[in-house]
């Protein structure tokens, strides 16, 4: 949200790996043959794009996923998987392209909870925790993720050789 009113300021991930590419400021067409050339010299067929929150993109690189999408010339493939709360996913006008699915993911469970923690930490959650995450993202991966990072950037949640354990200052 912070890139928000930032000109391309959403692509900043792109640039980390690729710092070559030259600004879509200085040319779509440009930007487009340079991105092309850049998958295709790492040998790949295409490029995702995976966005949490697209709601939230800057309206510049909205645009430009959008050309990227549409532009039937391109010798590589385009994908965009995102997220975005129901009420804006039908507003964002997003083009339809002949190989495009449509998925929509529900919240997870109680249990979808219990098994992404045990995934993101290596570790048995008590059920307490379980139960608190879960009401408080509603299940949301993309909250569960951020709910996560908060504990143990806030020393709620602390790692140790033997596993994590729930900070007994925490009530």
């Amino acid at each position: 949200a912070a890139l928000k009113n930032r000109a391309y300021g959403d692509l900043g991930e792109v640039y980390k790996n690729w710092e070559t590419l030259p600004s879509p400021s200085e040319g779509t067409e440009i930007f487009m043959d340079a991105l092309v050339s850049l998958i295709e010299e790492k040998g790949r067929s295409g490029l995702l794009f995976t966005i949490d929150q697209l709601h939230e993109v800057d309206w510049l690189t909205f645009e430009l996923i959008r050309s990227l999408l549409l532009n039937p010339a391109l010798p590589i493939r385009i994908g965009l998987a995102f997220s975005a709360p129901l009420d804006h996913s039908q507003r964002l006008h997003l083009p339809v392209v002949s190989a495009m699915e449509a998925v929509e993911m529900l919240p997870l469970s109680k249990h979808g909870v219990q098994i992404t923690l045990r995934h993101m930490l290596q570790w048995e959650a008590p059920d307490e925790l379980i139960e608190w995450l879960y009401l408080q993202t509603g299940g949301l991966p993309g909250y569960l993720q951020h709910g996560v990072e908060e504990l143990v950037q806030q020393g709620i949640l602390e790692r140790y050789e033997s596993g994590w354990v729930i900070s007994r200052n925490y009530h």
